[in-house]
């Protein structure tokens, strides 16, 4: 798989198949985060198993998003492989997100970001219903994308918005 990825990333300096690079960078680790979950491969921690880190592969996978798409598009996709996915044991999905917010490096996409948190947040609670036993999994995500709201307000220097969004 290593491999695989060094090939893909050697690709994705050809503009011509970029998008095509990117939907499959974002396949190989959507794959791998799959097996930090469930037994997949031979091991417990897949990505060290595989050589890569995972901050660095969803690092990479970002930056090439970011290159073949635009910015409705790419900072949607790259918060659903922060909430979506699982993580290994030494990686906080917090850490994911600050990786983030190193690509958003203007104010208008960190207020993108806050959007689509945002929606995402809001569509999940619309969508639910009350279950009989608590959804852990839906709680997660929920207080993942809070967070993500909390830390991009507070990236555009908006502490009482920030604590505001957080409280509720």
């Amino acid at each position: 798989m290593k491999r695989q990825y060094k090939d893909l990333l050697a690709l994705s300096r050809d503009p011509e198949h970029l998008t095509q690079v990117s939907g499959l960078l974002e396949r190989l680790y959507c794959l791998i985060c799959e097996a930090c979950g469930v037994y997949l491969f031979n091991t417990e921690d897949p990505f060290q198993s595989v050589g890569i880190e995972l901050g660095e592969f969803f690092r990479q996978v970002v930056a090439v998003k970011k290159q073949a798409f635009l910015p409705g598009e790419w900072v949607p996709a790259a918060i659903r492989l922060i909430v979506d996915n699982d993580t290994d044991r030494t990686t906080l999905r917090t850490g994911l997100m600050y990786i983030l917010v190193e690509f958003l490096n203007t104010a208008p996409l960190k207020e993108l970001a806050v959007e689509q948190s945002d929606l995402l947040r809001r569509e999940d609670v619309k969508s639910g219903k009350k279950p009989l036993v608590p959804d852990y999994e839906n709680l997660r995500r929920n207080n993942d994308l809070v967070e993500m709201v909390f830390i991009l307000q507070m990236a555009l220097a908006e502490q009482e918005e920030a604590v505001r969004y957080f409280k509720t």
